[in-house]
């Protein structure tokens, strides 16, 4: 079997994932920049790590058998899992992103829309959305007020 950087079989590989994220720190051991730190993984050869925006971090492992791209949680608050929902509203669709249902529907609520917890659970999703799919999940509420129009943040 060809193993990859990229792709085991024709699954992507944890790292490949990831490659849309934005990195937030690249820490870097030969270079020993003031931003260093040590590698905090099991792999023993990384000398060069990058911590991500979405709070994963993923490493270079140089060992024996070749390259490997660990990929790990740095801070395991950071990595929570957020929900998605679009609910139609008569002046478009709203488009909800939380952790749980209740803070969604208290988003938008703060956003001026009326909508129950029982209402809400039939419009979650795991899908963003094409009208979404330039703006990156995190908690708030958007507006998408026609086909084609950009979304306009609420919360």
């Amino acid at each position: 079997m060809v193993y990859s950087t990229t792709y085991v079989g024709v699954q992507p590989t944890p790292a490949a994932r990831l490659l849309d994220v934005e990195v937030k720190v690249e820490h870097h051991g030969v270079r020993q920049s003031k931003s260093f730190k040590k590698w905090t993984g099991e792999h023993k050869n990384v000398q060069v790590w990058w911590e991500l925006k979405n709070g994963k971090v993923v490493g270079w492992n140089e060992g024996r058998d070749g390259w490997a791209f660990p990929v790990t949680s740095l801070n395991k608050k950071a990595v929570t899992k957020l929900l998605l929902w679009r609910v139609p509203e008569d002046d478009g669709d709203v488009y909800a992103c939380a952790v749980n249902g209740r803070k969604a529907v208290n988003l938008i609520h703060r956003a001026g829309y009326g909508v129950a917890a029982r209402t809400l659970a039939k419009y979650g999703t795991n899908d963003w959305g094409n009208a979404m799919k330039k703006i990156a999940p995190e908690p708030g509420v958007w507006i998408v007020r026609s086909d084609g129009e950009k979304p306009e943040r609420l919360i």
